[in-house]
């Protein structure tokens, strides 16, 4: 599907050094979905050793290769992840004109 292509084709434009790694999975024996997760609540203690070394590990390697010559802000990028982070636990397709949008509008509000 051409939506499906152009998508690929920005992904690989805007990343151009990308990766793809797994998690292990947070809790022993849960088999819900992300946002039923989210929605619960659930304390940071109760995820498993294995799922904090790692998530722990990921946030390193991408503060290490963070370019912070882009002129935003860190409370501003800050926003911008927490955006993509709603996005995702919302199971929708996350966007960078509608991100960067949110952001732009709280920024503006203050």
């Amino acid at each position: 599907d051409a939506s499906a292509d152009a998508a690929r084709r920005a992904l690989v434009t805007y990343f151009p050094n990308r990766g793809c790694i797994t998690l292990p999975r947070p809790f022993v024996g849960l088999d819900q979905s992300i946002s039923s997760i989210s929605a619960a609540k659930v304390q940071i203690s109760a995820m498993r050793v294995e799922f904090k070394q790692a998530f722990r590990s990921l946030c390193s390697e991408l503060l290490a290769g963070l370019d912070t010559s882009s002129g935003i802000p860190g409370p501003t990028l800050a926003k911008l992840v927490h955006q993509y982070a709603l996005l995702f636990s919302s199971d929708a397709v996350p966007t960078i004109s509608s991100a960067w949008r949110r952001v732009v509008e709280e920024e503006l509000a203050q």
